[in-house]
């Protein structure tokens, strides 16, 4: 079995018209140039360093949608699309012009939604390697699916950023749950050292605490309607509401199926804090996905002895430390302007406002368009 991706033999006779293009293509070509500024002939195609030049026509458009809404990536937003079409293809008005797309994207203006953060913002400790501290929340309210989940058990490593989306049911009790983890995360990645939460009722009980104290395994939970604590966690619920309201549309009750798509997604897409995707960060290498199957854009992995393999997963592990800690470090500096702290003392009277969505019975709008 063979696979050829048919239409991009036409760039070729695009580059020399291209205004973007034209003039280092005719250079390279009648005077036999190696390298003109970065640039490189190569089979008849226009490369940038290792990115595959993309002149002025159609095929711009095609690949950010690609990137943005088909194949295996999930309507991210402007920056992480960016960065996706960027590691593999150049134009000098990339930027711009995947912004003005994923502006028109109307899937997107209907799913998602904004909000606003309050308080002073205060980072967890720093992990130094992966799957050792992690968070957990559950996405409640869903349709039932034919396999009977209502609920996806949400699990993220707060090293590296990589999440795991496990479907439940709200009914399950802490045993169910922990079977759920074991089965799913320990068989992986092993026993955490500790494990960031909410105050539900399953994370609440003496089967869960007495579990974990037992294996060794150290509780934290976040203070009462304080979900920032577990703000690693309530983000990734946020993304993934995104990506199946995204991706389901009317069919609610299809989102099971959608889940090991959106995981994948997740994975693979460059995170702000780290400045890589989580699954390069765990196993050292990215995926390959739709758009490597073009032979004018694939690269081959270098083989590497098991040494020299390790010795580059521990120096990527404490690159990764360092830019978590810069990353906290700046994004507290930039939302603290905008914040204010108050003091409270024991016995001051305080208002509470607490704003609870409130739907019509028998109605699940979860997934709804917001």
């Amino acid at each position: 079995m063979s696979t050829k991706v048919i239409g991009f033999e036409k760039l070729q006779e695009e580059y020399e018209s291209c205004p973007d293009f034209g003039e280092v293509y005719t250079t390279l070509k009648t005077e036999h140039l190696q390298v003109v500024d970065d640039f490189i002939l190569r089979d008849g195609y226009l490369f940038k360093a290792n990115k595959l030049c993309i002149p002025r026509t159609s095929v711009r458009d095609f690949l950010v949608w690609e990137v943005h809404a088909g194949g295996l990536s999930r309507h991210f937003g402007r920056d992480k699309t960016i960065e996706e079409v960027e590691r593999q293809f150049y134009w000098p008005s990339l930027k711009r012009d995947v912004a003005k797309i994923i502006g028109q994207c109307r899937q997107c203006q209907l799913a998602k939604h904004c909000k606003q953060n309050t308080g002073l913002y205060t980072p967890l400790p720093v992990p130094y390697c992966p799957w050792e501290d992690i968070s957990m929340d559950f996405i409640l309210g869903l349709p039932r699916t034919l396999r009977k989940f209502d609920s996806i058990l949400v699990v993220v490593d707060r090293f590296s950023k990589m999440a795991h989306f496990l479907p439940c049911s709200k009914t399950s009790d802490a045993s169910k749950v922990a079977k759920i983890f074991f089965d799913e995360i320990v068989k992986l990645y092993g026993l955490p050292k500790s494990i960031v939460s909410d105050r539900d009722v399953k994370f609440m009980s003496y089967f869960w605490k007495t579990l974990w104290h037992m294996m060794g395994t150290k509780l934290k939970f976040s203070t009462a309607y304080h979900p920032q604590t577990d703000g690693q966690t309530e983000v990734v619920n946020r993304s993934l509401g995104n990506l199946l309201r995204c991706l389901i549309g009317e069919n609610g009750k299809t989102w099971e199926s959608i889940l090991p798509i959106a995981q994948f997604a997740y994975n693979n897409s460059i995170n702000r804090s780290i400045g890589m995707s989580p699954f390069e960060v765990v196993h050292g290498y990215t995926p390959r996905r739709p758009l490597d199957l073009l032979p004018m854009s694939s690269h081959d992995r270098v083989s590497v002895s098991a040494v020299e393999f390790a010795s580059h997963m521990h120096e990527l592990h404490k690159e990764i430390n360092k830019r978590i800690h810069a990353s906290n470090l700046k994004y507290k500096t930039q939302a603290d302007l905008h914040r204010h702290h108050v003091d409270f003392d024991v016995g001051d009277y305080v208002m509470i406002h607490i704003r609870l969505e409130r739907y019509p019975s028998g109605i699940v709008k979860k997934l709804l368009a917001r």
